[in-house]
């Protein structure tokens, strides 16, 4: 649920609608690089990324990589469909 609540301010970013995260998507990015502080959090929240990002349709690959750099809120895990979240640290 809370990822979902972090990353739905996003979609038109993540669409191409937008050029550029709006300051609500980056402070989703940044509330998301704050949840998980273990590896199992973090595994967790990368699984929940994942399959929010498995429901936005026409998801551009581009923005969805650019997403944490465009926000400067790295994450500790990349955001991609094909990442195995089971090899975060």
């Amino acid at each position: 649920m809370d990822v979902d609540m972090c990353v739905a301010p996003c979609v038109s970013y993540l669409t191409g609608a937008e050029s550029s995260p709006t300051a609500d998507c980056c402070k989703g990015v940044e509330t998301l690089k704050s949840l998980p502080s273990s590896t199992a959090e973090r595994r967790f929240a990368c699984s929940c990324v994942k399959q929010a990002a498995s429901k936005i349709a026409n998801l551009k690959d581009d923005a969805v990589k650019s997403l944490p750099t465009a926000c400067k809120a790295p994450l500790p895990f990349p955001i991609s469909l094909e990442f195995d979240c089971s090899t975060i640290p």
